[in-house]
């Protein structure tokens, strides 16, 4: 597949989101009012990382997320881990497929 993104004036924000949706995040990208964009040199992107390294270098497991859900459980309740669930689709740990691990883990922090 080949997908082809042509920005001229985004955020550094929005630039950072775009990436992330790229990586599997499920996070909405937002337009800035006109007055706050700047532009981004095309070749401060060649330093991040490809989706496919980040995902290559990371690989988290059930356990894991389960433990993070569990201590943000502990902190601030239960229901701040079951909202991340559901943000995700799924009311279950065991419901979450292996590509969410590392964006659940992201949100919980």
């Amino acid at each position: 597949m080949t997908v082809t993104l042509t920005l001229n004036e985004i955020t550094t924000e929005q630039a950072e989101q775009v990436l992330d949706l790229l990586r599997g995040s499920s996070a909405a990208v937002k337009a800035a009012p006109a007055s706050k964009t700047e532009k981004i040199a095309p070749e401060e992107f060649e330093d991040m990382p490809s989706p496919a390294e980040e995902t290559e270098e990371v690989s988290h497991t059930i356990e894991e997320v389960r433990s993070a859900l569990s201590k943000l459980g502990k902190a601030k309740g239960k229901e701040a881990a079951k909202a991340i669930l559901t943000k995700f689709g799924v009311s279950k740990v065991t419901e979450l497929k292996a590509e969410q691990y590392a964006a659940v883990l992201k949100e919980v922090g």
